[in-house]
């Protein structure tokens, strides 16, 4: 619902989004996206000639079905980091049987409106280990060219099972633990800490990520850059009291 939502949460992620993609976009002419809602058995990347946008939700409203995001595929650019992947040692294959999903332009609608820049996507390998996929991002930033952005989407808290009905409601103390304790590895440079997070029943990260899917997309934010010159946080808050909206912008 963040791509529509017109609560105050949203509206100020929505506006830092929209700052940001005047900012970084302009000489960009690709945009590679990891969205936690492409999951695959072993890794795939994605683009078309004849994008779609995917609904992959039920029961909400018609406003958000309504929405077309169909800025045109970069399929070069997609064939060129299958091959450099399969170079470099990773079954990564060129795939056209997916389309856009709602991590992805949930997020792109405000950072890239126009829809002009064009997409392509790698899938997250439910197989991989946290190290294995941190290890594949780094080969992922060796064969991205300078002019494409790459756009990670999740949460570091994603625990809707805890999600209140008030999208300005105060977290738990364990959902504020370890968005801090993310934000502080990134800070360090601590990529250990990322990948090594606790599986733990009843620990912050446990509770803050039931499930990896949402957190995975973070490593291969960090992971493209070897050393990064700047890290930031643009935005920084929760929606709904147990969704970590924190952005984090990585420069090279």
């Amino acid at each position: 619902m963040n791509a529509l939502a017109d609560h105050a949460p949203a509206q100020a992620w929505q506006a830092v989004l929209r700052q940001l993609g005047e900012k970084i976009l302009p000489g960009k002419r690709a945009i590679l996206c990891v969205s936690a809602h492409w999951q695959t058995r072993g890794t795939e990347v994605f683009s078309s000639d004849e994008p779609h946008a995917i609904h992959d939700f039920i029961g909400f409203p018609k406003s958000l079905y309504d929405i077309k995001y169909l800025a045109p595929g970069a399929v070069a650019e997609a064939k060129a980091l299958s091959a450099a992947l399969v170079a470099a040692g990773h079954e990564a294959p060129y795939t056209a049987e997916w389309g856009y999903d709602h991590g992805v332009w949930s997020v792109l609608a405000h950072l890239a409106p126009q829809q002009d820049v064009p997409i392509f996507m790698l899938s997250i390998d439910r197989g991989k280990t946290l190290d294995e996929h941190f290890a594949l991002a780094r080969a992922v930033g060796a064969a991205l060219p300078d002019d494409v952005l790459m756009v990670a989407s999740g949460n570091i808290v994603h625990a809707l099972a805890g999600m209140e009905e008030d999208p300005a409601a105060d977290p738990p103390p364990w959902a504020v633990e370890f968005d801090e304790h993310i934000a502080k590895a990134l800070e360090q440079r601590n990529w250990a800490a990322l990948t090594g997070i606790s599986r733990l029943q009843d620990s912050a990260a446990k509770l803050s990520v039931p499930t990896l899917d949402h957190y995975i997309p973070l490593l291969y934010a960090a992971g493209i850059t070897a050393t990064p010159k700047t890290l930031e946080f643009p935005y920084s808050g929760f929606d709904h009291g147990t969704i970590s909206m924190r952005c984090v912008l990585i420069k090279s």
